[in-house]
């Protein structure tokens, strides 16, 4: 985090986050098993993938060609996990989040038995934050940390600038959890959902629904 660090500016401002998920249902360590990853229609590695059948919240968007799974990580946070169905890509699930879709999604989920595998995975990220703001909206990145910043209240006898924003994230998902889910409930089989190709995850704040954490995985071996 520190090697792209300059010595110039007056202020520097450093956010490291870790996040170690733990879903609020275990995911059983003996249920785990190296399976076959296709990270596009022609490359496949081998990756450890967990199985767990249980109660989920899900949703099969037949609009968007996508299937929809919630799973909760504690009392205070929860993962959107969207699989594109076959023949559909995520850049075409990608491409439409900028509308309301996600909050459609969680409106519209319903509860079923579901034998659900995904990979273990975990990401990181480095992001100059003033980079960000200019790409959205260069005024706001002006008043934030360019000229037009404002920093008196911070006490210092003299103008200053900040140069540089810098935001790390490292998040890793595994097996075990809060709790360890009885015999699912509901007559039938389950319905098989496999995220074994590159799917789209979402994490957020229980009770506003803020989003914490968007990414994708195309390769969990990475």
């Amino acid at each position: 985090l520190y090697t792209a660090m300059r010595t110039e500016p007056d202020l520097l401002n450093i956010a490291s986050d870790n996040l170690l998920g733990s879903w609020r249902t275990a995911f059983q360590p003996q249920s785990t098993s190296v399976e076959e990853f296709h990270t596009n229609d022609t490359v496949t590695v081998m990756a450890p993938l967990m199985t767990h059948t249980g109660q989920y919240h899900y949703l099969k968007d037949q609009v968007h060609r996508c299937t929809v799974v919630k799973l909760p990580l504690s009392k205070r946070s929860s993962m959107l996990l969207v699989l594109p169905h076959q023949g559909s890509s995520l850049q075409e699930i990608e491409s439409k989040l900028a509308k309301n879709i996600m909050s459609d999604w969680v409106q519209n989920l319903s509860e079923g038995t579901l034998e659900l595998t995904l990979p273990k995975f975990s990401m990181s990220s480095v992001h100059h934050m003033q980079d960000l703001l200019a790409n959205m909206n260069p005024e706001i990145e002006a008043q934030l940390l360019g000229s037009q910043a404002e920093f008196s209240l911070l006490g210092l006898p003299q103008p200053f600038s900040t140069d540089q924003v810098i935001n790390k994230v490292i998040f890793e998902m595994a097996e075990g959890g809060a709790e360890v889910q009885g015999s699912a409930r509901g007559a039938g089989s389950p319905l098989k959902v496999s995220f074994n190709r590159p799917f789209f995850f979402c994490v957020s704040e229980a009770n506003s629904n803020a989003i914490l954490l968007l990414g994708k995985i195309t390769d969990p071996t990475l």
